[in-house]
């Protein structure tokens, strides 16, 4: 028979169990997720992520913040209010270098070598943009905005152009816009031209594709005098002030996206968001899809993305990594995915969501899903890849490359100092 002294040790041993229990149950720790967008599909899919990551995480709190005013500011308030975020997004970048370069953020190497099979599921042209000196600093977190040629199959069926392909080159561009450009009425002028080069920096892979280059590979010391930079833009201005197979600014009302609607041009550079557009503009026209062309420097295309990343102020980083790899699970980006009906960085949510949703009839099914897998394959630079100085005088044909970016030379060295040096 057992004594009541050792009874009543007993029992105070497990009370003592039971107040520790419940002292560790109410201490709960806190993570700060600074979200990086307020458009509702993504707010709910972090939602849900967080949710997630809780239901796995008794005893943490996430804290999901959605700035309504500039994100920079919003983390900013953040770390000066003394509840600097555990995680926060940027865009690919020199936005994301720049808060390394600070000092910000956390290197997830270590991390990420813990966790192969989850990075394994990114495609590798993308996890490249969250590497920065050899170490890994971000994980996407967002869907891909990814850029490649549309072009106006009907108009090229009009023309006896064959249907273009995936390896054709900035040789074959050249041939065959100058048989898509058009002058109705012969008095000089045409009404109908091959491309635009006046969207968002769709200039950028004609130029890195000749050769050219803003900047070392440091990012910080410019290169805008350089043959090859300068050889780049004298290419791409002849498009449009020598062959005007490009539209000026008095041609067209508008050398945008909305010029390929408007059936100024018959392509432009565009992606997936771009299907809504022309379904509501121009519902019966057919459309084929193809990689950027093959310059004698390579095939480079452009994406823009979110990365998360890891604050160097988190005191709980082990946490915060699982909850980053939450929000860049394959539910979170299959939600996304579907919601703006765009590429996942995550390959397969990409071939089991985003490629077996259905396209609109009016587009080359089989030229699509080409296009399309082999963007993933080819190389890949962000469209904020670096500050740069204004371009204008030289895209509208205002000055000679030559001579402008020798009169810019030294403040374009300024406009990179300053970046990198702002505190």
């Amino acid at each position: 028979m057992r004594s009541s002294k050792a009874v009543g040790v007993g029992l105070f041993f497990t009370f003592l169990c039971v107040l520790c229990f419940s002292a560790y149950a109410s201490e709960t720790t806190t993570l700060i997720f600074l979200n990086p967008h307020r458009d509702p599909p993504y707010v709910a899919a972090r939602q849900a992520a967080v949710n997630r990551f809780m239901e796995k995480h008794p005893g943490v709190t996430v804290e999901m913040i959605t700035p309504t005013t500039n994100y920079t500011d919003a983390l900013i308030r953040q770390v000066v209010s003394g509840r600097p975020a555990d995680i926060v997004g940027t865009n690919i970048g020199y936005d994301t270098w720049q808060l390394v370069q600070k000092g910000l953020i956390r290197d997830v190497t270590q991390f990420a070598a813990k966790d192969k099979n989850f990075i394994e599921a990114f495609a590798p042209t993308i996890m490249e943009h969250g590497m920065f000196e050899g170490k890994l600093w971000g994980i996407p977190i967002s869907i891909v905005a990814s850029y490649f040629i549309w072009y106006n199959q009907d108009t090229f069926d009009q023309q006896g152009l064959p249907t273009l392909k995936n390896n054709w080159t900035h040789d074959d561009f050249l041939s065959i816009s100058r048989k898509l450009v058009r002058d109705s009425d012969g008095d000089g002028d045409p009404d109908r031209f091959a491309y635009t080069y006046h969207s968002w920096y769709a200039w950028k892979p004609w130029f890195y594709n000749r050769g050219g280059q803003f900047t070392d590979a440091s990012m910080k010391k410019q290169t805008i005098t350089k043959p090859e930079t300068i050889s780049a833009f004298e290419w791409i201005t002849r498009l449009e002030h020598e062959y005007n197979i490009v539209p000026n600014a008095s041609q067209v009302k508008d050398r945008g996206r909305n010029a390929y609607t408007n059936g100024d041009v018959a392509m432009i550079q565009a992606g997936p968001f771009l299907i809504p557009i022309v379904e509501s503009a121009i519902p019966n026209t057919k459309h084929g899809v193809v990689l950027e062309p093959a310059g004698p420097y390579g095939q480079k295309h452009m994406l823009t993305t979110h990365i998360g990343l890891i604050s160097s102020q988190s005191k709980h980083p082990d946490l915060a990594w699982e909850l980053l790899k939450e929000l860049a699970s394959y539910e979170t980006l299959a939600e996304l995915s579907t919601a703006f009906a765009s590429p996942s960085p995550r390959l397969d949510v990409f071939r089991n969501v985003f490629m077996r949703a259905p396209i609109p009839n009016t587009i080359n099914a089989a030229q699509w899903y080409d296009t399309l897998t082999g963007y993933f394959e080819v190389p890949l630079f962000a469209g904020n890849d670096v500050p740069l100085p204004d371009l204008n005088p030289v895209l509208n044909g205002l000055k000679p490359a030559k001579v402008y970016f020798t009169e810019i030379e030294n403040s374009y060295q300024n406009i990179l100092d300053t970046f990198w040096n702002a505190q």
